[in-house]
Parts: C-alpha cells; structure tokens; sequence
C-alpha cells in the first residue's frame, strides 16, 4: 500500500519497497545500512572493569597459551580457584591478549548466566568470524543448539591443519539452574575436534567428569598473588615509595593471603 502524489509514492508501509532502495533514496532519513555484528564486542564494559589495574599471573598466562598451541593437549583447561583470586580477570587479560578467542562471561547480575545467553553471544561471534549475518537467528534454545553446532563447523572447516579455535568461557559457577542450565556436556563436546575449551570455575563447584562429561582435561589451580604482584600494582598507581617497600607489599599478601579481590 502506497501514497501517491503527482504520481510518486511519497509513503507507504515499509515492506513496500526494498530496505535498500530506502535508504539509498532518503540518506537524510535514515542512516546508512550496516552490518549488525560488524565489530560485535560482547561485555566489553565487564571486560574493561575487570581488566582495571590487573598484574601478575604472566606464568598462567604463558602455561595456558603454551597448553592452547599443543596439538597434542587435552582439548579443555579447567582454571579453578576459591572466590577472589582473579579467575575472571585472567580470563579478561586472556581476552584482550588474544582477539581472536570466542567468549563468554557467566553473570546473574545481568542475565548472562543461561544457556540462551551463551549461545546467543557465541553464536554472534562466530557468524561474525566469517562475515555471516544472522537475520534469522533463533531466541529459542533449542534453535540456538543447532545453529551453535552448524556455526561451530562452518568456522572451523575453513581453518588450516593444526588451527583451533579457543572458546573461553568463564564463572560456570553463576550457572542458573533447570533447564537453562549451562552445566551440560553437549555445551562442551562438539563434534569437531578443532575447538578448544578455556573454563573457570569456583573451586569444588562441579566435577568436570561428571558434570562436563570430560574424559580428558587439564586442570590449572589459581594460587594467590605474590609479594611481586602486590610491588606491580603500586608501580602501576604511580607509588613508587610504596612499591619498594618490600616488608609492606610482604605483609599485605600475609594479610589478605594473596586474594586479588582485595
């Protein structure tokens, strides 16, 4: 349905007329077309945050990303450690360090801690990696299962010999319950053997063979921070007074015993 005006169409419904012809025709009206996940950076304010003055941890770091470039390694790594000690902001660094993983932050302060937020993020992410809009993504669970595992393997099926792709996925511990639960091994077994799984979780909250249904994982336990983290992150606040006194940055690990929440 149409406006007609001296023989123009001045209005009508949108499905009128193609989108394109649209916004080519009326620049002043609408902005031009872009690609949806063009640049798509999930929790990108989350990621800032827990990156803020973050140290240490450059020998996990190392261990992880020697693990990750083992064609021979176990295909999970497990990073465990009580409440604290900095598993998100290592896994934040991670992140930043390496653009090219496909991640998720478990939250349930934002609603990021079910099995339809995680698949809806990695799936963005992954039709991002080969330049696939989703105009017919599923918000359905169910749906989202599938399209994960067709993405999963049209990503990795342009990948050369010996290239994986590393899915990290962080506080599986804030993982909602019922069926939106992520505690699930078909979330972590995909049928292609080129993905590789970065996970964290509070000590002792599932057993990995059971729970994740892993037969095989590398498992790294998170210790606290060091007297020489603690001289790092006063360096980093410009006190250098602070960061030399060896006894004070000592004695703060005693007291707080390392944990990087403090």
């Amino acid at each position: 349905y149409a406006l007609m005006q001296d023989g123009k169409t001045v209005a009508g419904t949108v499905y009128a007329c193609p989108i394109r012809a649209l916004v080519e025709a009326s620049p002043k009206l609408l902005p031009p077309l872009r690609t949806p996940c063009s640049g798509f950076k999930p929790q990108s304010a989350l990621i800032k945050h827990l990156r803020a003055h973050f140290v240490g941890r450059k020998d996990i770091e190392r261990q992880i990303e020697q693990i990750l470039a083992n064609s021979d390694s176990s295909e999970h790594i497990i990073v465990e450690a009580p409440a604290g000690y900095g598993k998100s902001a290592l896994m934040a660094e991670m992140v930043a360090l390496h653009p090219e993983y496909v991640y998720h932050f478990v939250r349930a302060d934002d609603d990021q801690h079910t099995a339809t937020a995680l698949l809806q993020s990695l799936c963005a992410q992954l039709a991002q990696r080969i330049g696939l809009l989703r105009p017919s993504a599923s918000e359905q669970l169910g749906g989202l299962k599938e399209e994960f595992a067709k993405l999963l393997k049209k990503v990795t099926d342009r990948f050369s010999p010996g290239q994986n792709l590393v899915i990290l996925i962080d506080g599986l511990d804030e993982s909602i319950a019922g069926a939106e639960d992520l505690i699930r091994p078909e979330y972590y077994r995909p049928e292609t053997t080129s993905v590789r799984f970065l996970l964290t979780y509070r000590s002792g909250y599932l057993n990995p063979s059971v729970d994740l249904g892993l037969q095989h994982y590398t498992r790294i336990l998170l210790d606290g921070l060091t007297a020489e983290s603690i001289a790092e992150l006063f360096g980093n606040l410009n006190r250098q007074d602070l960061a030399q006194n060896e006894d004070l940055c000592a004695a703060l690990v005693k007291q707080t015993k390392g944990e990087a929440f403090y």
